[in-house]
């Protein structure tokens, strides 16, 4: 471990430091209940920090500027080619 450091709990995490903490054996959260339970000693399933993340609205919907290149290959997103007028 690095630092003796087991668990971050935060109000939001970025993917590249929570990708980070993953490859080092942290475990990375946004919910701040778990801290009692681990305050009480309580076993916490592995799956309260590895469920799926909640995404913003703008992230998961069609209109979002940004696209995955997954939702894209599976045909979740059809891009539009831009035409300019006047060309």
């Amino acid at each position: 471990m690095c630092a003796g450091i087991k668990l971050v709990v935060a109000e939001s995490i970025e993917r590249i430091y929570r990708e980070n903490c993953q490859n080092l054996g942290v475990l990375t959260t946004t919910d701040f209940s778990l801290l009692d339970k681990v305050r009480r000693g309580e076993v916490i399933p592995l799956s309260a920090f590895t469920r799926a993340r909640a995404r913003s609205p703008a992230a998961s919907s069609s209109t979002a500027l940004v696209h995955s290149p997954t939702a894209r290959l599976k045909g979740e997103v059809v891009l539009h080619r831009q035409t300019r007028s006047g060309r």
